[in-house]
């Protein structure tokens, strides 16, 4: 049963969410139907816009991606949470929705995800309890969750059978990295976690091998890059240790990794992994469906340049995210004060990009110069945008920018407006954080 967002669309938004103007509540779904257009300042701002063509663009080139590669995707969709973006992803054939909490996990459940890949460790009586209870009410309910040691195997193992249950969880080993986050660091590691798991194949059932390139340490590009290859070779060794040792249980054995920062490179090491059963590949970005105009744009080109010329690359898709806000305030030459701040955008991977500008009187809004300037800081409401002093700004005009890191962005609207190209309101999106 696929995603139905219609209890969504019909979900009252009042004053409550940000961005909402003074009026009376309206379903959701009726507020791309009131001619709203950005411009006319008939909302508060800031607000926080998806670009309806650069949201599709993105959409259609995952597809393409996946299917030029023969992988799979399966969107972690903790980036936006926001069922409605969901039932997109998995119209365009998602083979799962990705997320790393419990929490996530029961929003999913709620709007109706039937396949879960859980990209953590399940660990606590009451996480175990309600997945266990959750695959026993409904059969169509496909899920699969991660183990990284011997101690998570046992841990995992012990809460399953206190249950007494005849639920088996389909799980994963975690490959990890020194410095990195969860997952197995060594061979020894490897192997005591496989026996492990062959003892346990009355609650658990191995079905393959996971790992997430994202968050490998290093100080630049070449130290990530060395880093991320280093990962997959111990991937490839922990399949091919656990194919030996025949714990796989299913017919296809699966082989995904997550990130959208070196998708293209996790692609192609899993394809080029042959084991003694067939294998499914199964890529995990998710912060694709908007993008950014500053850390995974600039990612995306990378991975563009790896790929080289021809089909799907990166570098077709598309900045989505937009936040508009006013200048408040000119106090001297060079510096605007625009009123958003850290309650509106990220700023854990970079500050925001100025993009556009609307003046008194104009009817569309016009791109900044080249090197007009930068934000250099951020309080909780205010943004300092520093920039020429010759720059025509003036209180009361609206500046947009691009954001870097979808993830920590979303997180901070409730409420956000689909706009077409002329930033005619032309749909809403509900975020459940």
């Amino acid at each position: 049963m696929p995603i139905d967002s219609t209890a969504i669309r019909r979900s009252q938004i009042d004053r409550s969410f940000k961005g909402y103007p003074a009026r009376a509540p309206m379903a959701l779904g009726e507020i791309g139907e009131q001619g709203w257009r950005l411009f006319d300042e008939l909302t508060p701002f800031p607000v926080a816009v998806i670009k309806k063509t650069a949201l599709q663009s993105n959409r259609a080139w995952m597809k393409r991606f996946a299917d030029e590669k023969g992988v799979f995707f399966a969107p972690h969709g903790k980036t936006t949470m926001a069922p409605q973006l969901f039932e997109m992803q998995l119209d365009d054939g998602a083979w799962a929705m990705t997320c790393a909490t419990v929490e996530q996990l029961m929003v999913y459940r709620q709007f109706g995800v039937e396949r879960i890949f859980f990209a953590n460790q399940l660990v606590g009586a009451h996480h175990v309890r309600y997945v266990a209870e959750e695959i026993e009410r409904d059969p169509n309910f496909a899920f699969w969750c991660l183990v990284d040691t011997e101690e998570s195997v046992r841990h995992l193992t012990d809460h399953l059978r206190q249950l007494e249950t005849e639920v088996r969880l389909n799980v994963l080993i975690e490959v990890g990295t020194y410095g990195g986050r969860c997952g197995i660091r060594t061979a020894d590691q490897a192997r005591a976690t496989i026996a492990a798991l062959d003892e346990a194949r009355d609650v658990l059932c191995l079905t393959g091998i996971e790992a997430f390139e994202g968050a490998v340490p290093g100080d630049s590009d070449t130290e990530i890059d060395a880093a991320v290859q280093s990962l997959f070779d111990r991937v490839a060794d922990i399949a091919h240790l656990a194919d030996a040792r025949r714990v796989f249980e299913t017919d296809r054995v699966i082989l995904t990794a997550g990130g959208t920062t070196h998708f293209d490179v996790a692609q192609d090491r899993l394809k080029q992994l042959v084991l003694s059963k067939p294998a499914d590949v199964v890529v995990r970005a998710g912060c694709y469906i908007t993008l950014d105009n500053r850390f995974f744009q600039a990612e995306t080109q990378r991975a563009a340049e790896r790929l080289g010329p021809g089909g799907a690359t990166p570098d077709q898709l598309q900045p989505a995210l937009e936040v508009w806000s006013y200048v408040q305030s000119r106090p001297e030459p060079g510096l605007s004060i625009l009123s958003f701040g850290k309650r509106d955008v990220s700023h854990d991977m970079g500050l925001p990009v100025p993009k556009l500008r609307l003046q008194p009187g104009d009817t569309q809004p016009t791109a900044f110069p080249d090197q007009v300037g930068v934000i250099e800081a951020l309080n909780d409401q205010h943004a300092f945008f520093r920039h020429s002093d010759n720059l025509e700004l003036n209180v009361g005009d609206l500046v947009s920018v691009g954001i870097s890191h979808p993830c920590t962005t979303f997180d901070k609207w409730r409420l956000l407006y689909v706009v077409d190209d002329d930033y005619q309101v032309c749909d809403a999106i509900r975020t459940y954080f």
